[in-house]
């Protein structure tokens, strides 16, 4: 039911030895290199163990050595005790996690949860001592460069090619090295990034009317003073002279209204035409009504791509710009929200 040392086991077990004890309630493990997940606690004593202080636990990976063949198990919540005499894997906690240990002359078996057969213990000094080959002692069986893509939680491959030619993982085999680095499909998907958009357009435009920007913002929760709930602005790209029309609802009508005044309005002031639009492909825009309007007209539009409102950066930091300083004149007057449309 307890350790007591022993002057023959002094002879016959080295502190790396593995142990199997019926009267341990927690497994305890000398050497803090055999974990695999480590965690420090308040130190505590370790009962009937004499003086013994466990100061931390965590995982242990072991391989069971049953002739040519190792089996590997991981036990958990194993304590850190760097005195004790070497190391004790609790019955209790096998059983706990459905493995079966048969005791039976001087030999010990234990079992998977299925009942397959994984180590064969001998009786030492009427303790019971396990065959266990340490991780470092584990020969790793060559994988392809997929399968060590995937075993490093998917590491670029040139990094995994990196480990390889430096020796920087040890018995890092590859079955066919000089074959082409895989191209993983999971990480194509995993890892793909949307490239920035340049934060200055490349085009430039000198002529009135050659191309302007259009977005719409809304909707406005509070009614305008003349129940407008949008605003539609439009930027021209030569001189980012900006023209804003109140609208009630975003209806294709009601957009294609607002259009076909600032046309007007280009025209009237600059004798200039309006040649080309920029918007995003909301359906405010993309609707047979405006499309069919524009193509009368012969005038082109340019739409963003999709989930892309980067593209349309003009009108929508105008509007983000208009809005902010809006808001904070409103505030700074403590006016009624009812008047945003003439602040704006």
């Amino acid at each position: 039911m307890f350790l007591a040392q022993d002057p023959t086991l002094a002879q016959s077990l080295q502190p790396d030895d593995w142990i199997l004890d019926s009267g341990c309630s927690c497994s305890i493990v000398c050497n803090k290199n055999n974990f695999s997940f480590y965690i420090l606690t308040f130190p505590h004593k370790i009962s009937s163990i004499s003086d013994t202080l466990s100061s931390s636990h965590g995982n242990i990976l072991l391989f069971f050595a049953l002739g040519s063949s190792m089996h590997a198990c991981v036990l958990c919540d194993i304590l850190h005790c760097p005195s004790a005499l070497f190391n004790l894997i609790s019955v209790s906690q096998l059983t706990d996690a459905r493995y079966t240990t048969i005791f039976k002359d001087d030999k010990v078996e234990l079992c998977s949860q299925k009942g397959m057969l994984l180590v064969v213990g001998d009786k030492i000094s009427r303790l019971y001592q396990l065959c266990l080959a340490s991780f470092t002692d584990h020969v790793l069986v060559a994988c392809t460069w997929d399968e060590w893509h995937r075993a490093f939680g998917h590491l670029n491959m040139k990094s995994l090619h990196h480990l390889k030619t430096h020796n920087m993982v040890n018995r890092l085999k590859v079955h066919n090295e000089n074959a082409n680095l895989y191209q993983c499909k999971a990480c194509l998907a995993g890892k793909s990034h949307v490239q920035p958009f340049p934060c200055e357009s490349q085009r430039k435009y000198t002529e009135i009317g050659k191309m302007t920007y259009i977005d719409l913002f809304g909707k406005v929760d509070q009614k305008g003073s003349h129940g407008e709930h949008y605003f539609i602005s439009f930027t021209n790209a030569t001189k980012a002279h900006s023209h804003v029309n109140f609208l009630k609802t975003k209806k294709a009508n009601v957009v294609l209204d607002a259009i076909k005044k600032y046309v007007a309005f280009i025209f009237m002031q600059t004798r200039k035409k309006v040649k080309c639009f920029h918007f995003d492909s909301g359906k405010k825009y993309i609707n047979q009504e405006v499309l069919d309007w524009l193509e009368l007209q012969g005038i082109n539009y340019e739409i963003t791509a999709p989930k892309s409102s980067a593209q349309n950066g003009v009108a929508e930091c105008l509007n983000c710009t208009v809005i902010e300083r809006t808001c904070s004149m409103l505030a700074s007057a403590s006016l009624l929200l009812f008047l945003w449309s003439e602040t704006v």
